[in-house]
């Protein structure tokens, strides 16, 4: 630990902007960051709880990738059992979907080179 402490003094003194040690336990190490991770090395903090202790920045890293893991399992339990993807698309088609992407430059793109299959499913 003291090892990895040097190691963040060095690099804020060479201009990092956040150092952070991952498996933060105690307040003393709980200055700026911590990276609360479900079941990791640190203790699952609440917001409320790490910014008590003086954090000023909490990640969350898992919450997004967990929460898609459930519901892509979700998805796939619901299409071997009803047969089709209508529940888990929850009416979102492909139009919506590459809007939530991101993905309207490629549309655009797309439409641009001559195709047309995207304009014809949204319609």
């Amino acid at each position: 630990m003291d090892e990895a402490i040097l190691r963040l003094k060095l690099a804020a003194d060479a201009g990092a902007d956040v150092c952070f040690i991952e498996g933060v336990k105690t307040k003393e190490l709980l200055e700026v960051l911590v990276n609360v991770i479900s079941g990791g090395l640190t203790p699952p903090f609440t917001y409320k709880e790490a910014e008590a202790m003086g954090a000023k920045i909490i990640i969350f890293s898992l919450v997004s990738c967990v929460s898609m893991m459930h519901a892509v399992r979700a998805a796939m339990k619901s299409l071997m059992e009803t047969g089709t993807d209508f529940i888990s698309a929850q009416g979102m088609g492909l139009k919506e979907s590459f809007e939530v992407m991101g993905l309207n430059e490629v549309v655009a793109l797309d439409a641009k080179a001559g195709g047309s299959a995207v304009k014809q499913l949204s319609k």
